[in-house]
C-alpha cells in the first residue's frame, strides 16, 4: 500500500511567498517520485485540484485573517475539533494519511491532539510533524511587543502548547530550530531536524556574467562604478524587518569604515562575488 502524506498550512494564498513555492515544488517532486501527497490550504471557497497522478490540493473555505495581512485566510480550530461533517474532517476521513505535517503555530496547532486521540471517526492516528518556517518570538516582536513579558509568553506557548503536540519537528534553519530546541520535552530531544529550503539550481545555477549585470544596474541607477549595491528578494512585510536595509546601506555608504581581511579585494572588484 502506498505511503500517503498530508500537509496543511494557513500560510498560503495565490500570491503568497516561499511557503506556497516550496509546497508547489513538493507536489512536483511527489509526482516525479510517485508518492502520494495531499496539501490542504484555506481559500474563498472549498474545492479540489488534482496535481498530476500523485498530488492533490484541497482548498477549504475559510475567513480572511482580521490581523496583519487580510490576503491570508484562516482554517480555524472548530473545523476539526467539533464533531460533525466539516470539510476538513471529511478530507481526513477520505484520505486516511499515514503522516500529517502541520505548518502553523496557532489555529492548526491543536490538530495533532485531535488526530492522536482519534476524535475524527475512522481516522487512525498518523505520524505528526511540526514544520517551522519562522520563529514565534520574531513575529511577536515585529507585530505586537518586544517586551520581556511578550518573550515569556512566547516561551510558555512554545513549551506548553506547541512543541509537545508533535512526534517530530522540522525547522528550515538553525536559527528557527533554536527556538524549538530549547523547549522540547525530553522525549523529543532527538526529534528535531533542520532542513533548509531548496534552491532552483536550473535557474540560479546558470553561469552569468555578473560584471555585465552590475554594469547594467549601475547605468540604470545613474551611479558610479564604486557604488555598493544591496539586493533584497522577498515580500514587503513587516516581519522581514526591511528597515534594517536602510541602516545597512548607511553603514556601507561613503566614509563608512569596513573591516577587511588580508587579501580582500576593493569594492570595485566585488561584483565578481
Amino acid at each position: 500500500m502506498a505511503y500517503k502524506t498530508l500537509h496543511i498550512t494557513n500560510s498560503h494564498h495565490p500570491a503568497s511567498g516561499g511557503i506556497r513555492v516550496f509546497y508547489n515544488a513538493m507536489l512536483q517532486a511527489a509526482n516525479t517520485r510517485r508518492r502520494l501527497l495531499r496539501l490542504v490550504v484555506p481559500g474563498e471557497t472549498s474545492g479540489v485540484e488534482e496535481v498530476g497522478e500523485f498530488g492533490r490540493i484541497y482548498t477549504v473555505a475559510a475567513p480572511r485573517s482580521p490581523f496583519f495581512d487580510s490576503r491570508y485566510r484562516m482554517i480555524l480550530p472548530h473545523t476539526y475539533t467539533w464533531p460533525g461533517d466539516t470539510a476538513l474532517r471529511k478530507i481526513f476521513a477520505i484520505e486516511q494519511p499515514d503522516l500529517v505535517e502541520v505548518c502553523d503555530k496557532f489555529w492548526l496547532a491543536y490538530l495533532p491532539s485531535v488526530l492522536r486521540r482519534e476524535w475524527i471517526p475512522g481516522v487512525p492516528a498518523p505520524a505528526l510533524i511540526g514544520l517551522s518556517c519562522e520563529r514565534l518570538d520574531d513575529g511577536m516582536s515585529a507585530y505586537l511587543s518586544k517586551s520581556r513579558v511578550a518573550e515569556g509568553l512566547c516561551e510558555f506557548y512554545m513549551r506548553s502548547c506547541y512543541a509537545p503536540r508533535f512526534d517530530f519537528h522540522i525547522a528550515v534553519s538553525d536559527y528557527v530550530a533554536a527556538e524549538i530546541r530549547r523547549v522540547l520535552p525530553e522525549r523529543l530531544s532527538g526529534c528535531l531536524e533542520v532542513a533548509g529550503m531548496g534552491v532552483d539550481w536550473e535557474f540560479f545555477g546558470r553561469k552569468r556574467d555578473i560584471r555585465a549585470v552590475r554594469a547594467d544596474l549601475l547605468q540604470k541607477l545613474g551611479v558610479g562604478p564604486d557604488a555598493i549595491l544591496l539586493f533584497y528578494a522577498g515580500r514587503l512585510s513587516e516581519e522581514k524587518n526591511l528597515g534594517l536595509l536602510a541602516t545597512t546601506m548607511a553603514k556601507l555608504g561613503p566614509g563608512a569604515s569596513r573591516p577587511r581581511s588580508s587579501g580582500e579585494s576593493s569594492p570595485s572588484s566585488w561584483p565578481s562575488r
